[in-house]
């Protein structure tokens, strides 16, 4: 950013903007750190995390979501993978976006966790220790 001071909201979007970003994804991506909402995976931190930026529609557009900026969420792919159009909060995000994003992290949190734990169980059968 520019040395030890966070940019502004405004500064960000301008910022970006330069770089081509449009407006609705650079106050996005300020408003939640530059991190997935779901996971909290930090998208700046290398080349991979930032290439699995993704924007997901908090009640997807397939059960009547809209297409607008409350209803987008910053995510990591995984995290949109997992959620997909099956987690679908109770919460209204154009009135409690904070709560339907939580919603969302407490349903996929568990998945996270079978999917790494299957991918453990392979890491075990299928890789040696040095």
């Amino acid at each position: 950013m520019n040395g030890n001071k966070r940019m502004t909201r405004d500064e960000c979007v301008e910022f970006l903007g330069k770089m081509g970003w449009p407006d609705w994804k650079s106050r996005l991506a300020y408003d939640a750190c530059f991190c997935c909402e779901y996971c909290g995976r930090d998208l700046l931190a290398t080349i991979d995390d930032h290439r699995a930026w993704e924007y997901d529609h908090i009640v997807p557009v397939t059960s009547e979501g809209s297409d607008r900026e409350e209803n987008r969420a910053v995510a990591c792919k995984v995290c949109n993978w997992l959620k997909g159009n099956r987690i679908v909060p109770s919460v209204d995000p154009t009135k409690d976006r904070n709560g339907a994003i939580n919603e969302i992290r407490e349903k996929i949190a568990p998945l996270r966790q079978r999917q790494s734990d299957d991918l453990a169980q392979i890491r075990r059968h299928f890789r040696t220790e040095s």
